[in-house]
């Protein structure tokens, strides 16, 4: 894999586009925690070092989920500078709109309001900075290109929707649901 090996990679590293990421903004406590467990253990104690890994689950699977946003993020960027330097765009500026795209690709978790009170609230509530994001830029999506975004938003949400709901009419199941339920939960049975 490229993270961390290619100059690209560490182009996009020293332009701070890697602090976009969600698992970034604990990677450093995590890290520390990992650490500080494996020097206990350093002595070669193969019983210590097995338990600090099954401690240290969640660390785990933190780089699994940063391998996969990482792959998704450098692949776009990566194309956006190839794109832009095939037009002539100086290299600095390329790597710039790369750094962008980056960023850009999936929800920037570092990217938040300037209110105080907006960052209080988003503290104490899981996710509730994304869910912003995420309606900002399909409002920028619509205002960009409404044809394109309309087309992604119908295929994506609206044509399942309907599958799910034909395919509900006819499912004994979800007729003895209680109607509460089946419009506060997504309602999916095998088909």
């Amino acid at each position: 894999h490229e993270m961390g090996k290619t100059s690209f990679y560490q182009d996009m590293r020293r332009s701070g586009a890697l602090r976009s990421t969600l698992v970034s903004l604990d990677r450093k406590t995590m890290r520390e925690s990992l650490m500080k467990s494996l020097e206990r253990s350093e002595r070669g104690r193969w019983k210590d070092i097995a338990k600090s890994l099954v401690t240290n689950q969640f660390y785990l699977l933190q780089e699994f989920a940063q391998a996969g946003e990482m792959g998704t993020r450098l692949g776009a960027a990566r194309r956006a500078f190839r794109k832009e330097t095939a037009q002539g765009t100086p290299r600095k500026t390329a790597l710039e709109r790369a750094g962008f795209e980056f960023r850009e690709i999936t929800t920037d978790f570092s990217l938040q309001g300037s209110s105080d009170l907006l960052k209080t609230y988003h503290s104490i509530t899981a996710f509730q900075n994304a869910r912003i994001q995420g309606i900002d830029r399909f409002a920028r999506a619509m205002k960009d290109n409404p044809v394109r975004t309309t087309i992604k938003a119908v295929a994506s949400v609206t044509i399942p929707t309907i599958v799910a709901a034909l395919h509900n009419m006819t499912d004994p199941e979800y007729a003895d649901k209680p109607q509460w339920a089946t419009w506060r939960y997504d309602c999916r049975h095998r088909w």
